[in-house]
């Protein structure tokens, strides 16, 4: 209920925390909503609308996800299982390599419905590679894909890949940390994640460098998927003119 909509009802709202609670008044009783529900009360009960909010279900420990849940870690809530895994047939197996419109150069590999693995060969962090990185993949569209991660580093990217016109579009939020010293995550990441969370913890996160480009799909080929071999070694033990390959 918006606010005009409350005063010509004779309303009032009660705003605490990040709760926003509306009642309705009549006579001399009124409606509240509490995190359990609507609920009738007489009017000296107006009082009760600024306790209303130390109710709501983080402040108790459950779960707002589900009043009636315990409270549950990311790691129980985030699911990287593909709800239409029959979209993803055409771009599980994908290889691509893609260069930014400021000349920051990746390469990635699509394992499989909830995995990449990837490589970077020039920008900020040049020189870093991870293995089974677990990852969100959904189809937008006919040949346009989304990729969506958050790393132990705690670098946040989601990335757009829209093969028909072999381009993508990504954002990347790279905590403060990694700004200020980037070569501290320059090397098989997977060899080191308790050393990446460590620094993540660290700090500092604010303010982050946010990458948010264009870039060209300058290499694409179809491979098996769960291929070990696809990315196996960092971007210095590459061939000559490995990234450099254009199809």
């Amino acid at each position: 209920m918006h606010a005009a909509d409350s005063a010509a009802f004779g309303g009032a709202f009660a705003l605490k925390g990040h709760d926003f609670i509306p009642a309705v008044l009549a006579a001399q009783s009124m409606w509240a909503l509490a995190p359990e529900g609507w609920f009738w009360a007489p009017s000296q009960a107006l009082g009760v609308l600024s306790q209303v909010s130390e109710t709501r279900p983080e402040a108790s420990g459950r779960s707002p996800y589900n009043g009636n849940e315990e409270s549950k870690t990311v790691t129980e809530l985030e699911s990287f299982a593909s709800t239409r895994p029959e979209e993803l047939t055409a771009f599980v197996g994908k290889h691509m390599i893609y260069t930014y419109e400021n000349g920051w150069q990746y390469e990635i590999y699509i394992k499989n419905a909830s995995t990449v693995d990837y490589r970077i060969h020039s920008g900020l962090v040049g020189g870093r590679w991870v293995r089974d990185q677990k990852a969100h993949i959904v189809r937008l569209a006919e040949q346009i894909y989304k990729v969506s991660w958050d790393e132990p580093t705690g670098t946040s990217v989601s990335l757009t890949f829209m093969l028909a016109t072999r381009t993508t579009h990504g954002a990347v939020f790279f905590p403060n940390w990694i700004v200020n010293n980037p070569g501290k995550t320059v090397c098989y990441q997977n060899d080191h994640l308790d050393e990446m969370r460590a620094y993540r913890d660290a700090g500092p996160t604010y303010p982050k460098l946010v990458l948010d480009e264009f870039s060209a799909l300058t290499f694409v080929e179809d491979c098996a998927p769960d291929d070990q071999s696809v990315i196996a070694c960092p971007p210095s033990e590459l061939p000559a003119g490995y990234a450099a390959r254009r199809n």
